[in-house]
């Protein structure tokens, strides 16, 4: 079986293989019993697969962090004027039912963050009258720059100054208002999303991320996650940040297969919250993590942690001073720079 190597004797493995599924009263240790019931998750995504390229959206992701990251949008709190222009964009798109608009950098990025709290973002177009709708499907994380199709750029320009005649379509450099704004669109706070969401390109910001066959590792590991949220619906389970990355490209990529998917590995529609970020010894986060530890272990018979994949630490003064957080820190070697026994979950 792929996701554990269970004690099944010959005898057991013939009999569940003829039902092709585990049966209440089975004569089956209950050790195989387990190991066949995790091993579900393997066949449904080995025949099914996910609705979407993970491994691809991954690596698009990464790189549109570094794109927002150098623009130096995501080193502070948003400004009173990217808000403004977050709101209007949301009206624009909501009311042309996506279409090809491209956002500029500031707008791509609360888009980004906004879109990762999915009943949040669900609830925000419902109030705009609309159903869920998000950037291209082929490039959900476009940004209005030279690598943008000219035709779609000039679509956008176009519709936002039909819509916006008075807004400049770039933010342009008058903008040092980010003191002391609040941002709620339709109650969710945006500006603290997009806080907490900042920090996320500096825990991953390691080689292993940007390799094929570790976050092909990582769409295993996410579709096991899932199985265990089906499996314990009433627990909070944390992810390593390679199941993270995975999770964030599956939202980020099209609401509807999001749900699809979710619904099918997961028995329901799974939200995504990031608000949990209190460290300390008791705290919700660290429970979490060492519950979902313990659960993968008894679950797949290995460990939930992954190398040079858990938190850690929170990044130094220079991660939001350089221009290229990945140059910086993939040489850096600062002693707060580990990896420590729970993840960051939401950064």
């Amino acid at each position: 079986f792929r996701y554990a190597q269970p004690s099944c004797s010959q005898h057991e493995v013939g009999s569940w293989q003829g039902s092709g599924k585990v049966l209440a009263g089975s004569p089956l240790s209950q050790n195989c019993k387990r190991v066949m019931e995790m091993s579900d998750v393997s066949v449904v995504v080995k025949e099914e697969g996910f609705g979407v390229d993970l491994v691809a959206l991954a690596l698009a992701q990464v790189a549109f962090l570094k794109k927002v990251h150098r623009s130096g949008i995501s080193k502070g709190p948003p400004s009173s004027r990217m808000m403004g222009r977050y709101e209007k964009w949301l009206g624009l798109v909501v009311s042309m039912g996506g279409g090809d608009l491209i956002p500029p950098v500031d707008v791509a990025w609360l888009w980004h963050c906004h879109r990762l709290a999915p009943t949040a973002y669900v609830r925000a177009c419902a109030a705009r009258g609309r159903r869920p709708v998000g950037p291209l499907a082929a490039a959900p994380f476009a940004v209005f720059d030279d690598d943008a199709s000219p035709t779609d750029r000039l679509a956008t320009r176009r519709a936002w100054e039909a819509a916006y005649p008075a807004e400049d379509f770039f933010l342009g450099d008058n903008d040092d208002d980010r003191a002391g704004v609040t941002f709620l669109v339709s109650g969710y706070d945006l500006k603290a999303a997009s806080e907490r969401q900042a920090t996320f390109l500096w825990q991953i910001a390691r080689a292993n991320f940007g390799e094929h066959a570790f976050l092909e590792r990582g769409v295993d590991n996410y579709a096991k996650f899932l199985h265990l949220l089906k499996r314990y619906p009433g627990e909070f389970l944390v992810p390593t940040y390679q199941i993270d990355l995975l999770w964030h490209a599956h939202i980020l990529a099209d609401a509807d297969t999001y749900r699809a998917d979710t619904e099918r590995l997961a028995g329901r529609f799974v939200d995504h919250d990031d608000t949990p970020n209190d460290r300390s010894k008791g705290s919700k986060l660290t429970t979490g993590a060492k519950t979902t530890a313990a659960r993968w272990r008894q679950a797949y018979q290995e460990p939930w942690a992954v190398a040079n994949a858990m938190f850690r630490g929170r990044p130094p003064a220079e991660y939001f001073q350089v221009d290229d957080a990945h140059a910086h820190l993939a040489t850096t070697t600062t002693t707060t720079v580990h990896d420590g026994p729970t993840h960051a979950y939401g950064d």
